[in-house]
């Protein structure tokens, strides 16, 4: 059985053959930037990370995926449908690759309609406050308005983290800068922070 939101209430008997699941392990490459993206992604477990590089050859995290995740959802209708970036394993993971044809097939299904388009525009707006981020002026905007952002969704002032290495990453900030401005922000009293939490005062 798949369980993943764009399939609730969908019968899927007609196309269990154009729906195989694929086990990848931590670190494969399964798409390079550049290549033309002829699929939709779903991800039923694990995690993927997109990730391209900038003229300074560093590393600059796009998007972070995980369980009901979609992903080339923007590209596969697109004229120009090739990926920004790498998507590389960063947890073990499911995935299933859907054709073009085959999604064209699936949106027959008013079900499958409705929570394709309830998935996309949610990313949208995603895509919208990660914008938005990126566009915080100074170090410490951009650090609160990320962990405010998070508290907003789960209502605990505890935001876990990682590593400082991936939210300097996603912040879009050099891990020394990140570190600096954490320790100026714990001293005016606005967070307090560990190797794996980073706390709000709230």
């Amino acid at each position: 059985m798949i369980n993943h939101p764009l399939f609730t209430n969908v019968e899927l008997k007609h196309y269990k053959k154009q729906l195989n699941i694929t086990t990848y392990k931590k670190n494969t490459l399964i798409f390079q930037e550049g290549e033309i993206c002829n699929s939709l992604g779903l991800i039923l477990s694990g995690e993927l990370t997109i990730s391209t590089l900038t003229n300074y050859d560093k590393e600059y995290i796009i998007d972070v995926l995980h369980p009901n995740d979609i992903f080339g959802e923007n590209l596969l209708f697109n004229q120009n449908n090739i990926f920004l970036g790498d998507g590389i394993i960063s947890k073990d993971a499911e995935i299933i690759f859907i054709s073009k044809d085959t999604l064209i097939e699936l949106f027959k299904d008013k079900n499958f309609l409705t929570n394709y388009l309830f998935i996309v525009s949610s990313k949208t707006l995603k895509l919208r406050e990660r914008l938005k981020l990126l566009s915080q002026k100074s170090v410490e905007e951009k650090i609160m308005f990320y962990l405010l952002n998070e508290y907003k969704k789960t209502g605990n002032p505890n935001i876990k983290i990682k590593s400082k290495e991936q939210l300097a990453n996603i912040l879009n900030l050099p891990r020394p800068s990140l570190s600096r401005e954490l320790i100026k922000m714990q001293e005016k009293g606005l967070i307090k922070y560990d190797r794996y939490f980073i706390t709000l005062v709230v």
